[in-house]
């Protein structure tokens, strides 16, 4: 599977429309996106899953090339608007795998909106976060987010400065792991005109967002009740020993999950957890999940 087999839709959602991305045909499976990405963070996965499922992964309101589209933001909205991307393709539930802040969204869907949600998996995000005590928000997000946060507010003379920007990233400093899917995700993240390109993502939207899931929504994976499985990377954002998600929130919060499945998915990083190395692990998962909510009757 490749770029060109991709579909392009627009949804109608609250205050303007969403871009909603499709590869292949088959059981429906919904992809969510982490706070700076965009549905071209999917691509490497949705290559993995060579057509066996409809894979259908939007741009979350501010993001990508639904941008434009303005608040509220927060999981709840999220959530609403992936609810509208279901009902969009007159789906009553699909498996449905979030990355990062889009495992959040994620948990809050099925938590929220219980029969929509067949399956639900977590990849390296979702478990219960919360504000460290005395550190303010701005801190915390340049902490656990670096880069990812800091080039929102950074402009570029040319697409090949942004490309040097995405090649000399840390998390992809391993040989062979610059490559097309992920030069088109950088190539889809810019927006403007040169000499004053700009990353699309919103600032406002992804601040926004962080605040939310550390606070009451970042527990809603607690209250879901279709089968969970967290995949997690052992490496950070910036292929750092220290992962985003720490052992000691795992390990207190896992068991709080309802039947939750855990697995380490060794050899990755935050990124390439899906967008490189562990995106065959990733959909084999998928598959494994569309497979076990299989209605026997169809």
């Amino acid at each position: 599977m490749s770029g060109t087999d991709m579909e392009q839709c627009a949804v109608p959602v609250a205050g303007g429309e969403l871009f909603v991305a499709r590869w292949g045909s088959g059981p429906p499976v919904l992809a969510v996106h982490g706070i700076t990405g965009s549905h071209a963070s999917w691509t490497w996965v949705a290559d993995a899953l060579t057509g066996r499922v409809s894979f259908i992964a939007p741009d979350l309101r501010g993001r990508g090339a639904s941008n434009a589209l303005l608040g509220p933001f927060g999981m709840v909205a999220h959530a609403a608007d992936l609810v509208a991307v279901l009902d969009h393709f007159e789906l009553s539930g699909a498996v449905v795998v979030g990355h990062s802040m889009g495992a959040w969204v994620g948990a809050t869907l099925a938590a929220r909106h219980l029969d929509r949600v067949r399956s639900l998996i977590l990849v390296d995000g979702g478990v219960p976060q919360k504000l460290p005590d005395g550190v303010d928000l701005e801190t915390h997000a340049a902490a656990v987010l670096g880069p990812a946060l800091s080039r929102l507010d950074m402009t570029f003379p040319s697409e090949t400065a942004y490309l040097d920007y995405w090649r000399a990233h840390p998390a992809f400093a391993a040989p062979g792991a610059w490559d097309a899917h992920l030069e088109h995700y950088a190539r889809w993240d810019l927006d403007g005109e040169a000499p004053q390109l700009r990353p699309r993502p919103s600032r406002e939207a992804a601040t926004t967002d962080l605040r939310d899931l550390l606070g009451e929504a970042g527990l809603d994976c607690r209250r879901v009740r279709s089968p969970v499985r967290l995949m997690r990377a052992p490496r950070g954002l910036l292929n750092q020993p220290e992962p985003l998600l720490s052992d000691e929130s795992v390990a207190k919060q896992l068991p709080t999950i309802p039947g939750a499945r855990y697995e380490m998915v060794e050899g990755t990083n935050h990124y390439t957890i899906v967008m490189g190395v562990g995106a065959p692990v990733v959909a084999d998962r998928i598959l494994a999940a569309v497979q076990a909510t299989a209605d026997p009757a169809s």
